[in-house]
């Protein structure tokens, strides 16, 4: 496939800006380099269209921020354009979004607007470090670029480090010891409340019970980084779908389809202590079109049930797909998570590469997670699957006679991290 402007672009664009690209996961190293596109000219509903004219059935939707679609009808964000995007003063959004948040999410109580999941984990652990008097901080994975959880070390001094401990796991074991090894040291944990992960509802609701509870005894607050969760399981996040409710939530993306908008809840006893303690204060804190394009996603994820309808469809996605890789031996390609958030599993990366690829071929582009949207209808649900059903065949062909590689027309993806 000619990707010519793509590729042109990419050729003056990473000589530009360092690594090509403002945010990893939006890269060319997110699928098959030299034969995905690379730069996307418009947006529209669940669709893309990359610079040289190519369509794609678009389900990264934003790297997850768009939950409705892209452009989706939200006139008073255009209203809001021409009445003042950043004011001066307070903004009477503020506290009526407050009131909102407040009303759908019983654990934020005291509330922080700002713009970015990474400004919003930040604020997080530094509401906690101050709460606790402690600097310790447990985290999960990846909850953003600052310097207390960079997954690269360049810039940064190894003190921050040394004050971080990443542990991944649903076992309440391992976090035991680290608090055992750790007295009176830990300030939080922070952890997403699900990520794409093979385990029960019941499972996962009993290890977040157990983790709040060890917090408690030890003095320390449990955060949940909703970012990427947030919404997709209905205005009340994953944390009302499991009935856990931590001590800080942090929420961005899919909360305000699209424009930049997050922000960070506690409990009121926690608010109120740290209130003139913490200095958390930002230019697009409280950013006018972002508290509209909050209040008006909020409105419509909950009258048109947008979390029942794309974990409907994530559901059926990941029940279909799964079918036909059995049955083809595709034991490797996997969708796991709960409906809500669901993803490719990652453990072959070329035979996974080979799956991304011919779906581009077939006008369908992936990243890892799956983000279907509200304007992914039933025919592009069911278009997808019909055409795993080809590509499946091609995989199993291509794994049967040990030539995965060389059917691969680019660079085969590789971890990001």
């Amino acid at each position: 496939m000619l990707r010519t402007k793509s590729e042109e672009l990419w050729k003056k664009g990473k000589d530009l800006e360092i690594n090509g690209t403002s945010l990893f996961s939006r890269g060319p190293r997110i699928s098959v380099d030299g034969f995905a596109p690379k730069y996307c000219a418009r947006s529209k509903d669940c669709y893309f269209f990359d610079v040289d004219g190519e369509r794609f059935l678009d389900y990264g939707m934003g790297v997850g921020s768009v939950i409705l679609g892209h452009g989706y009808p939200m006139n008073s964000i255009i209203d809001q354009y021409f009445n003042g995007t950043n004011f001066t003063l307070l903004s009477p959004m503020e506290v009526e979004l407050a009131e909102e948040i407040k009303r759908n999410i019983p654990s934020c109580q005291r509330m922080k607007f700002l713009t970015t999941g990474s400004e919003a984990t930040e604020t997080a652990v530094r509401i906690a470090r101050s709460y606790t008097g402690r600097d310790i901080v447990i985290r999960g994975h990846y909850h953003g670029w600052l310097s207390w959880c960079s997954p690269l070390p360049g810039g940064i001094p190894k003190c921050y480090y040394d004050l971080t401990i990443k542990q991944q796991s649903n076992n309440i074991d391992d976090y035991k010891k680290i608090f055992d090894e750790n007295e009176d040291k830990i300030s939080c944990v922070i952890i997403e409340p699900t990520e794409a992960e093979k385990i029960t509802k019941e499972e996962k609701t009993s290890f977040l019970k157990d983790l709040k509870t060890l917090c408690e005894k030890n003095g320390s607050l449990l955060i949940f980084d909703e970012v990427a969760c947030g919404y997709r399981f209905g205005v009340g996040g994953a944390q009302t779908f499991f009935g856990v409710y931590p001590h800080v939530s942090v929420f961005g993306k899919s909360v305000s389809n699209g424009i930049p908008f997050s922000f960070v809840g506690c409990e009121a006893e926690i608010g109120d202590y740290v209130e003139d303690k913490i200095f958390v204060s930002s230019t697009y804190g409280s950013y006018a079109l972002g508290l509209r394009a909050c209040l008006e996603t909020t409105r419509i994820v909950k009258e048109k049930k947008v979390s029942d309808y794309t974990s409907s469809a994530g559901k059926k996605l990941r029940d279909e797909i799964n079918k036909i890789s059995k049955e083809n031996e595709l034991e490797d390609i996997e969708i796991i998570g709960f409906p809500h958030r669901i993803a490719w599993k990652q453990t072959d990366w070329d035979l996974s590469s080979l799956v991304f690829q011919e779906f581009i071929r077939r006008g369908i582009f992936f990243g890892w997670e799956i983000k279907n949207s509200y304007s992914h209808k039933k025919e592009h649900i069911q278009e997808t699957i019909d055409k795993f059903c080809e590509i499946a065949k091609i995989c199993k062909k291509a794994k049967n006679e040990n030539n995965v590689l060389s059917l691969i027309e680019g660079k085969p993806i590789r971890p990001i991290l």
